[in-house]
């Protein structure tokens, strides 16, 4: 439902409403994050979240933005595999 509800965004944006602005994020149903990232193709990227959020548990608060943030960020958007898409 969400990829039908993106391509139809994304038509509109590109064919009729270029001047409108399109939202930078999405909801996702409970649980599809998961279910992606436990994708076997996705093992080394899992792993990888997996020592990033480790990293971020173990940060101080008292030290403003943690910069695992910004590299969870781009791990997530760069190297997470979607399939069936």
């Amino acid at each position: 439902m969400v990829w039908l509800r993106y391509n139809a965004v994304r038509h509109l944006y590109t064919h009729h409403l270029q001047h409108t602005q399109v939202p930078a994020s999405v909801c996702l149903p409970f649980g599809t994050f998961d279910h992606v990232v436990n994708h076997p193709s996705n093992s080394q990227t899992a792993w990888t979240l997996e020592k990033l959020l480790k990293e971020l548990q173990e940060y101080s608060t008292d030290a403003g933005v943690p910069p695992t943030l910004a590299a969870i960020r781009d791990l997530v958007t760069t190297f997470l595999k979607v399939w069936g898409v």
